[in-house]
């Protein structure tokens, strides 16, 4: 339908014309129960006839359009949302000291040092009663005991980490080691759900951090951002991935679940493994953190490994990998944590635990980088199972760069391993198998096929109808019912 590529056509194309027009009419016997109700009660408010008509030529050719406008492209944005992992580098470990004092910046305070201010209050009162009863305005003082606030030690510390993803705030308003031995005031001990509450010294984490900056390698970093994906958002593309198998591999426990979190502020497990135990988890999702470092800040890429012991899937490795990516890109397991558009899924698989028997590799995108994923099915079969072989060691190195004002700043250049995933994503040895992130713009078209589920237009009827109220408030504030049509009370004392 033709409409739908229209804003406009959007709003009013079916069903929403049905909603428009069902709006409306709740508004219009809205408008005609307020109107019946002010004219039945006596009250000084009214909707005249004329009022009622320009109230509602206003909701049906303003009010409410524009209400639908809104309500459908904010839904089509939340449909259109999605959330990716990004990557980068730890850049500083930064710390913000603060000197306590009383009244001061510091967290953990206590009440101290009372002092008394005058307050004032209303105490008005009423005299008189019936026709005579009035109000009598006064304002009354009274004095109150207030508090210093003080605090239990001479100094507290937030220690946070600079990244090229942004700020991370480790712990906020900790104490120095020893608290009892930097009281504000020698008499008052910092008590213990204080010190357990905030913590004391430098925070393990971030020591560690401060440990690889000032040796001058970074370490990885990985955040969850929102972006727009049009292929998942459409419901009848025939770009997304489809396939009968998952339900099979999902009953014998062979797809696992997509890695959506992050961890300790800035980690997060992108390694998977399938009937297999490597012995050194820590290690492969160390070497794949370090990678996707570099994949992102690099390449805009995004890399999930997953290692297969299981001889159904070694007998069609083909099958599984679309399975996997059908099951990871489908919205309705994963929500709006599908699989994102700039993700590389290597699946590798292996007979022994200790080679590689045979790779596959897809990425997010229904098309593009098909030179990388034919040189991945390729290169690694036989090569050692290890993170060392397949990985390798890959690690970001400070430099100071002139940005386009002339300030000096420090990033993280790449400096490469030998790993056979690191030297594929880069072509360092065939320049076409480098990764290539695929744009969004040329899906743009499947915006117009994003349809709205029942509830969302729903919300958007609900909103129209609220809206289309200010016609019927506007025409009750616009004036006060005229004498002599003014109710029968009213006259009497006029």
């Amino acid at each position: 339908m033709q409409h739908l590529k229209n804003p406009i056509g959007e709003v009013y194309g079916m069903p929403m014309f049905a909603l428009a027009i069902l709006a409306v009419i709740a508004a219009a016997i809205a408008g005609l129960l307020v109107k019946f109700a002010l004219d039945s009660s006596n009250s000084d408010k009214e909707i005249t006839w004329t009022e009622y008509a320009i109230g509602l030529a206003a909701i049906s050719v303003l009010l409410v359009p524009l209400s639908l406008y809104g309500g459908w492209k904010m839904a089509q944005a939340n449909n259109l949302g999605f959330y990716e992992y990004r990557n980068g580098w730890e850049l500083k470990a930064l710390t913000k000291v603060y000197r306590c004092t009383r009244d001061g910046p510091c967290r953990y305070e206590y009440d101290c040092d009372p002092y008394w201010v005058t307050v004032s209050y209303d105490c008005s009162y009423y005299t008189g009663s019936g026709e005579n009863r009035r109000r009598v305005h006064k304002t009354c003082t009274r004095r109150e005991k207030r508090y210093h606030s003080c605090p239990y030690v001479d100094q507290e510390t937030t220690y946070t980490v600079q990244t090229t993803l942004g700020d991370y705030t480790i712990s906020e308003h900790r104490l120095p080691d020893n608290p009892q031995a930097h009281r504000w005031r020698t008499g008052v001990n910092v008590p213990d759900y204080v010190i357990s509450r905030a913590g004391t010294g430098i925070p393990p984490f971030w020591e560690r951090v401060q440990e690889r900056v000032s040796s001058g390698e970074p370490g990885p970093v990985t955040t969850r951002a929102r972006y727009d994906n049009f292929i998942l958002a459409s419901e009848r593309t025939i770009l997304q991935q489809h396939s009968g198998a998952i339900e099979k591999y999902l009953a014998k426990g062979l797809l696992p679940a997509l890695t959506t979190d992050v961890h300790d502020f800035y980690h997060a497990r992108k390694a998977y493994f399938v009937g297999f135990n490597p012995g050194n988890d820590y290690g492969w999702q160390k070497s794949l953190s370090y990678l996707n470092a570099g994949i992102g800040t690099e390449l805009e890429g995004d890399l999930h490994l997953v290692i297969v012991k299981n001889d159904e899937v070694s007998a069609n490795p083909d099958e599984y990998l679309l399975a996997l990516k059908a099951y990871w890109q489908n919205p309705k397991f994963f929500q709006k944590n599908a699989i994102s558009k700039n993700s590389i899924i290597v699946l590798v698989g292996t007979s022994d635990g200790n080679s590689v028997s045979w790779a596959r590799a897809i990425t997010g995108m229904p098309l593009g980088n098909e030179h990388m994923t034919a040189t991945i099915r390729e290169s690694l079969s036989g090569s050692p199972l290890t993170p060392e072989s397949l990985i390798g060691k890959i690690q970001g190195k400070f430099v100071f760069r002139m940005s386009e004002n002339n300030l000096r700043h420090q990033t993280a250049e790449l400096v490469h391993g030998k790993g056979m995933l690191n030297r594929i994503f880069w072509g360092l040895d065939d320049p076409s198998s480098k990764f290539q992130r695929v744009r969004m713009r040329g899906f743009e078209y499947l915006k117009s096929e994003i349809e709205l589920t029942r509830k969302q237009k729903i919300w958007i009827a609900i909103g129209a109808f609220l809206a289309s109220m200010l016609a019927w408030i506007a025409a009750i504030l616009v004036g006060e019912r005229a004498w002599p049509y003014a109710p029968r009370w009213r006259r009497t004392y006029r």
